[in-house]
C-alpha cells in the first residue's frame, strides 16, 4: 500500500519498485484481498494467547510455500516480535487503512516488477493479475 502510493505521488524519487503479492481494494474484492480460509489462523495469532514463535510459524505457513523452514526463521521472528512489539489497536488501525486505501488507478512512471506468488495462502494472486490488467503490465 505505502510502496504504491509512492510511486503514485513521488516517482521522481524512486527508480524502480517490486511488488509481491499485494493486494489492492480497487482490484479486488476482500475476500481475494485476504482469503478466507486464512481469517481462522489471523483470529487466533490477534486474540489468542499463543506464544510468539508460534504465531511466526502460523504467518509463515499462511505467506510461504515453503512451510519447511518456518522453524529456521520462527525463533528469529519471534524475538523481533518480543522487540517491537505491536499493540491490538495498531494492528487493527493497519487493517482500516488498508481497507480504506485508495491506490492510483493510473500506470506508474517509474519500472515496476509486480511478482505473484500462486501457492500464497493469504493473498489470491489474481489481486495481482487484475492489477496487472489494469496497468497494462506483465505479471510473473
Amino acid at each position: 500500500m505505502i510502496a504504491t502510493d509512492w510511486i503514485g505521488r513521488y516517482p521522481e524519487e524512486i527508480q524502480r519498485c517490486v511488488l509481491i503479492n499485494t493486494s489492492l481494494r480497487a482490484c479486488s474484492p476482500f475476500y481475494r484481498r485476504l482469503r478466507i480460509s486464512a481469517w481462522p489462523d489471523l483470529v487466533r495469532i490477534m486474540w489468542s494467547h499463543v506464544d510468539p514463535r508460534k504465531q511466526e510459524q502460523i504467518i509463515f505457513h499462511m505467506t510461504s510455500a515453503h512451510p519447511y523452514l518456518q522453524d529456521l526463521y520462527a525463533d528469529k521472528w519471534a524475538i523481533y516480535r518480543q522487540q517491537y512489539p505491536v499493540s491490538l489497536s495498531n494492528a487493527a488501525r493497519q487493517l482500516l487503512a488498508a481497507a480504506r486505501y485508495r491506490s492510483p488507478r493510473s500506470r506508474p512512471r517509474v519500472p515496476v516488477l509486480l511478482l505473484a506468488g500462486a501457492k500464497d495462502r493469504l493473498v489470491h494472486p489474481d489481486c495481482w493479475a487484475q492489477r496487472a490488467a489494469s496497468w497494462q503490465m506483465p505479471l510473473n
